[in-house]
């Protein structure tokens, strides 16, 4: 998710996760990627600056870390000053979850068997995710509270969603997606204030956000064919570097260009989209770019070519190709391509290279991408 997003908005993480050995972030490598923008943290404000909020009972998987919860609390009050959508970590107001449902229930009463149902089927741990379900069931057969749980969770998830000002939600299981859908298709009371308060033109769409979980899908295959050397380094590198701003910027065009297209009609379409690319991307050659674009050589065409021609058939040593290239700059730096001193142009997505590999597309590494793509498409279709 941090590969593909700027920035990666979460909703009041614990720290718990990052002390867990193995764990792919240690908690400081997570606070630095805060610090610098790439992930930005929200939550209620005792959440984020009031320890003993989450030393309760209530909280007893989210105890307060020194280590981690402490330098998050020091970025939300350094930003305290700037405007909502700069700051780095975000307190955002009260919930008011609970007010929503008791206004929709009121409104629609019988709401509340239809609700309360869902989460009892046999099939409610597919339509309704985990917590927000256990913390339903726990009122027994009382079906106006389990209703008004499910709805005060599914009011403050969407406003969560609002507050951060992303663009996607990421929904990586199966349910995540079901449970959209139920909201999705739920009438409102003719009265009734929406779920959330996002404009229809704001709110993502299901084909948004089915290919974001494609992409995540497509993300975690790479990470098991990439070079086993550190999966934390690999990423700071990735994010840091180039890949990481063609990538958000590649999904961001592939979501605007499917936003509206039907959800059924996108399986795939990341997988497909990657594979047509780099199908079709080749090395370019620069000697046929010298002779298309003759007029920038610092030497006549018929000349340069000679001696282009000259070095090919009767090789030459590595300081002489140096000084000949360094008289005929610009177009000396495509001989170079050529004769492998310096890399060739590619004209293909570089971002699965960058992600995978840590380095530009190859020759050899588009081979082997082109041959991970097709085992990839094989296996999902059968």
């Amino acid at each position: 998710m941090l590969a593909m997003s700027k920035p990666l908005n979460l909703w009041a993480p614990s720290g718990a996760r990052f002390f867990t050995p193995g764990f792919c972030l240690t908690a400081k490598e997570f606070v630095t990627y805060v610090e610098e923008g790439y992930v930005r943290v929200l939550g209620r404000e005792p959440w984020l600056l009031d320890p003993s909020f989450r030393g309760s009972e209530r909280w007893p998987e989210s105890k307060w870390f020194a280590e981690f919860d402490g330098p998050i609390k020091r970025i939300c009050e350094e930003d305290q000053h700037l405007p909502p959508g700069e700051r780095r970590v975000l307190a955002c107001p009260p919930e008011k979850g609970w007010d929503w449902a008791d206004e929709y229930l009121a409104k629609k009463p019988e709401d509340s068997d239809r609700w309360s149902r869902l989460s009892k089927v046999r099939n409610g741990h597919m339509l309704i995710p985990s917590q927000i379900r256990d913390r339903a069931l726990a009122y027994g057969g009382d079906n106006y509270l389990a209703a008004r749980q499910i709805l005060r969770d599914a009011h403050n998830h969407g406003q969560a969603l609002v507050d951060s000002g992303a663009e996607v939600p990421f929904l990586l299981s199966e349910t995540d997606v079901k449970y959209l859908n139920v909201i999705a298709t739920t009438p409102c009371a003719s009265n009734a204030i929406p779920v959330f308060t996002r404009t229809a033109s704001d709110n993502p769409t299901k084909s948004m956000t089915a290919i974001t979980a494609q992409l995540v899908e497509l993300l975690q295959v790479l990470d098991i064919h990439a070079p086993s050397n550190g999966e934390g380094r690999r990423l700071s590198k990735f994010v840091h570097g180039e890949g990481h701003k063609l990538l958000v910027s590649w999904i961001s065009s592939v979501c605007r260009l499917m936003r509206d297209t039907n959800p059924r009609a996108i399986d795939g379409t990341i997988l497909n989209l990657l594979r047509d690319d780099l199908g079709r991307a080749e090395m370019t050659r620069p000697i046929n770019e010298l002779i298309r674009r003759k007029d920038e050589g610092a030497v006549g065409l018929v000349g340069m070519v000679s001696m282009i021609a000259g070095l090919i058939t009767d090789p030459i040593g590595v300081a002489t190709i140096g000084g000949v290239l360094a008289q005929v700059y610009p177009v000396g730096k495509g001989l170079s391509r050529q004769l492998g001193y310096a890399p060739a142009n590619f004209t293909g997505e570089q971002w699965p290279f960058l992600y995978t590999y840590s380095r530009r597309a190859n020759r050899k590494s588009l081979k082997r991408m082109r041959h991970l793509l097709d085992q990839i498409s094989d296996t999902s279709t059968r």
